[in-house]
């Protein structure tokens, strides 16, 4: 439970935080006037292949070297996407005897890996921030050995 001095504080931190917003405050915000940050991800790939004769045929030995998000690997903040907090900051209520409506910011839940490095923990708090980072498989960087045997 927030009180109405600390929802309209946040919501005030809320919009000062996000670029789109601070420059929109008081008015109406466009349809699509606010976009997702940009995600660059960058794969890199390594082939080398090798020719050796078989009873007079040349087959080949191909060893290939792949790491998907290699800006990832390179640094932590890199390559990760980001999604939409919350798309409604304010949630209704109710209305009041005298017909005036009533609203309350919004929450949003943080997951922050625990140091185990295998559960999370979850935090709800007043909405502050537009985006928040993802946590997924996609969001790292991986990597994969490949060997092939291509018969001639």
């Amino acid at each position: 439970v927030y009180t109405p001095a600390q929802q309209a504080e946040a919501f005030d931190k809320f919009i000062d935080q996000d670029p789109y917003l601070s420059k929109r405050r008081g008015q109406y915000a466009e349809r699509n006037g606010a976009i997702l940050p940009w995600l660059n991800q960058y794969d890199l790939s390594f082939i080398q292949e090798f020719f050796v004769n078989v009873k007079g045929k040349r087959n080949t030995i191909q060893i290939r070297a792949d790491i998907q998000n290699f800006a990832n690997l390179l640094n932590s903040d890199w390559g990760v996407g980001q999604f939409v907090s919350n798309t409604s900051p304010l949630a209704f209520v109710s209305v009041t005897a005298a017909g005036v409506p009533q609203y309350r910011l919004n929450t949003q839940t943080k997951r922050t890996l625990n140091t185990d490095g295998k559960s999370t923990t979850s935090t709800t708090s007043l909405l502050k921030d537009t985006f928040q980072y993802r946590t997924g498989a996609g969001d790292v960087w991986n990597a994969q050995l490949t060997l092939r045997y291509i018969f001639n």
